[in-house]
């Protein structure tokens, strides 16, 4: 018997709920009923609450492109190789310690807040600095498909001035890297 992989992902991934309890969809949308060709049709989830575990969108910020393992191990293999891309990790460093994709580096996703102090230091680092446009292409992830924080780093990246064009979000995180067996590393 086939198994899809989303549900081979999500397994692996989420504790066991009982199945009458329902985790929601979006922080708006509790399931889906609705009709396709006559017949019902019910969306529904179990897993860790929405919110702030919600299935996240493909599009994290305007213009931010979504890739998939395959694009993250070229990325890896050219521009982070080469010292013009930078992997974050935007899971706090609890989680980073515990275990990491490999060459990514640790800038947790509240860190890039507008209130934090140190935020211009942090965004001077990934190459944003008045006047200048970054040369750095990153691309953030978070524990996986649920996890909120890349989408709030990644707009909280836009929002500070980084272009589009030099941001992607890995939406499956450590999670789906995990369930399809790739490497991970040891955080630090």
């Amino acid at each position: 018997m086939r198994v899809p992989l989303f549900s081979c992902v999500m397994a692996l991934s989420l504790p066991p709920l009982a199945a009458a309890e329902t985790a929601g969809l979006t922080p708006t949308l509790e399931r889906l009923e609705t009709q396709v060709a006559g017949q019902p049709v019910t969306v529904a989830r179990s897993g860790p609450a929405c919110p702030p575990a919600c299935l996240q969108p493909m599009e994290a910020a305007p213009g931010v492109s979504a890739i998939g393992e395959a694009e993250l191990v070229a990325f890896l293999a050219g521009p982070v190789s080469e010292m013009r891309g930078v992997l974050v990790d935007a899971r706090a460093p609890g989680p980073f310690a515990t275990g990491m994709l490999p060459g990514a580096i640790s800038v947790p996703g509240f860190t890039l807040h507008s209130d934090n102090p140190y935020r211009a230091e942090l965004l001077a680092a990934l190459g944003l600095a008045p006047g200048r446009s970054p040369d750095l292409t990153l691309v953030v992830f978070g524990q996986g498909p649920l996890d909120p924080v890349p989408v709030m780093a990644l707009r909280a990246l836009f929002e500070a001035g980084y272009p589009a064009e030099r941001m992607q979000y890995y939406r499956g995180g450590l999670d789906v890297w995990t369930a399809l067996g790739l490497t991970t590393g040891p955080g630090s």
